[in-house]
């Protein structure tokens, strides 16, 4: 089971990361929305979906997050409460960390 969690993690932190460059992209680009519609250009997803560091990161950081998780609580409704809790920390952490110094990954 821990297995099966650990890698529903690292398929969540390959989700998160599209999340938190689609934020960061939005919060650089605020002043022209129409730029923010073509944003999901299958040609720009690809590029933003690459394995890069910072990605990696991200997607390691949820999986070992999600199982951490899973061996403290149990299998029960506040490990699933836990689970959206780590997710939207990732979220805000990395967006923070990345739109603080600027990196694009």
């Amino acid at each position: 089971m821990a297995m099966v969690i650990f890698i529903v993690g690292l398929m969540t932190g390959c989700f998160l990361n599209i999340v938190i460059n689609k934020i960061s992209w939005i919060v650089d680009n605020r002043d022209s929305p129409e730029k923010c519609i073509n944003f999901m250009d299958s040609k720009k997803l690809k590029k933003y979906t690459k394995l890069k560091s910072g990605n990696i990161i991200v997607i390691l950081i949820s999986g070992l997050l999600f199982l951490i998780s899973l061996l403290q609580i149990g299998l029960n409704v506040i490990f699933i409460k836990a689970l959206v809790l780590d997710s939207i920390l990732i979220v805000v952490s990395f967006t923070w960390y990345f739109k603080q110094y600027k990196r694009r990954y």
